[in-house]
């Protein structure tokens, strides 16, 4: 019983279709064992190539990404800047992991910033030295602490005033 194209052997067993090789007897339903050696060597050094390649499109899509956004937050904040609006840096747990960005960004596209202490219960509030422990932590220059902390606010509050009537 030979393969499709193979010759058989006397006993009915197919051989290797390649004149250039001696004739191998290929067991029913299978490629001779030298053959699948090689399909295993192959397959051996293929996959790493391209998973490694995969991998690369993969990380480059996410540098590209990132990079992107970055674009889009320094448009925001020039955008915000240009509108008189405030940025926010957060005093609370958890939520200031980005305030350097938020920092160096606004101060880059000259928008003004607010600290704000999303307090949810009074533990919340934020002590005048911790707040000024924030702002340096984000890197904002200790000239511009007054501001955030006692202009801006000032200019807040006087819009909010104006719009209330």
């Amino acid at each position: 019983m030979a393969g499709a194209g193979r010759p058989a052997t006397a006993d009915g067993a197919a051989t290797s279709a390649d004149p250039s090789r001696p004739s191998v007897p290929v067991p029913p339903g299978g490629a001779p064992a030298h053959e699948r050696g090689n399909a295993i060597l192959e397959t051996a050094l293929v996959v790493p190539l391209l998973l490694t390649l995969a991998f690369g499109v993969v990380g480059v899509g996410r540098v590209l990404q990132a990079q992107m956004a970055v674009h889009a937050v320094a448009r925001e904040a020039a955008r915000a800047a240009a509108r008189g609006c405030f940025l926010e840096v957060s005093g609370r747990k958890g939520h200031g992991l980005a305030n350097g960005h938020v920092v160096r960004t606004a101060l880059a596209a000259g928008a003004p910033m607010l600290l704000n202490s999303d307090a949810h219960e009074p533990g919340d509030l934020l002590s005048p030295s911790f707040a000024r422990a924030v702002l340096l932590g984000a890197a904002l220059p200790e000239s511009e602490l007054e501001t955030v902390l006692e202009a801006n606010p000032k200019v807040l509050l006087e819009r909010a005033a104006r719009q209330t009537g």
